[in-house]
């Protein structure tokens, strides 16, 4: 146990499908690198751990996690700190991700959703978190230059708070997947032609540890949540609010043509028209959020 959250060993036969990793404490990190992190070509150079750490969350991501460690361990600049997020798992996921070279923390009494899970993973990182942190879903696959460019643009420039993704859908299967995935290239479109980012996207993004340092301790005070917290925990989508405290805290945001990462398009008209209630709610949220905000500043200032 460390900092209150469950780490699991990287190697064991997974369990049934069915059944909950279990809570293991007492854990050591092991010296070796990860077996999936072993096997990339030498060519290739390796992020050390401490300037890079990789956050996966994942619920119930056996299916997925696989091809997404697989995708980092083909980086060109790989991630020797990769950490998978199991959050209320019940299902093989943190074995999987044990198996392919993830180290692997089980998440704690976390009612938040994902944006639970995250805070809970970053403050394990505590004070030897690395000067940048990647946050990758757990059904999203990286473009192999992804991890270098995003470094190497947060290197270059200090006032930058977060590197975003590009996200293009999966080979689409219908015609409304095809729709999907058009839409996601307009976007990415929208973006190289503007240079502006309006959401730092929770598919893929890379972010300084200053910045999301900043936010936390603006919590509670000029942003909203509570003062700790990355990620707000009231929030319905956990990126739109990120980026809207990242941009009022003064940081900047790219999203570099090469920062390519391909997520799942919605196989169902009904799973379409959910993803879409439940973003543009965030957004009104937010947005309503905000403006109360700055309406109580203006009547005390």
């Amino acid at each position: 146990m460390r900092d209150g959250i469950a780490w699991m060993p990287r190697r064991g036969r997974p369990p049934p499908a069915t059944t909950a990793p279990p809570v293991v404490t007492g854990r050591k990190r092991d010296p070796v690198m990860p077996t999936a992190l072993r096997s990339a070509p030498a060519a290739r150079r390796v992020v050390r751990a401490r300037d890079l750490a990789v956050l996966i969350p994942a619920h119930n991501e056996a299916d997925a996690i696989a091809g997404t460690l697989d995708a980092l361990a083909r980086q060109t600049a790989v991630p020797r700190r990769v950490i998978v997020v199991a959050d209320n798992c019940t299902d093989a996921t943190g074995y999987t991700a044990a198996a392919h070279g993830a180290d692997v923390i089980v998440t704690r009494g976390n009612t938040d959703r994902k944006a639970g899970a995250l805070n809970q993973a970053l403050a394990a990182l505590g004070d030897d978190a690395p000067p940048f942190v990647l946050v990758v879903d757990a059904d999203t696959r990286l473009h192999p230059d992804f991890v270098d460019v995003a470094l190497r643009a947060l290197a270059d420039d200090d006032g930058l708070g977060a590197v975003s993704g590009l996200f293009v859908g999966e080979r689409p299967r219908s015609v409304l997947q095809q729709f999907q995935a058009n839409e996601y290239v307009r976007y990415a479109t929208q973006i190289r032609a503007t240079g502006r980012v309006s959401v730092v996207t929770g598919t893929a993004s890379m972010f300084r540890t200053a910045a999301l340092r900043d936010v936390a301790a603006a919590r509670g005070g000029s942003l909203p949540g509570t003062r700790g917290d990355v990620y707000d925990r009231t929030a319905i989508t956990e990126d739109s609010e990120l980026t809207l405290a990242l941009k009022t805290r003064g940081w900047r945001m790219v999203a570099p043509q090469e920062c390519i990462c391909t997520t799942e398009l919605m196989p169902t008209w009904g799973d379409l028209h959910r993803q879409r209630t439940v973003a543009g709610l965030a957004v009104l949220s937010i947005a309503r959020v905000a403006r109360m905000r700055r309406d109580r500043e203006r009547t005390t200032s």
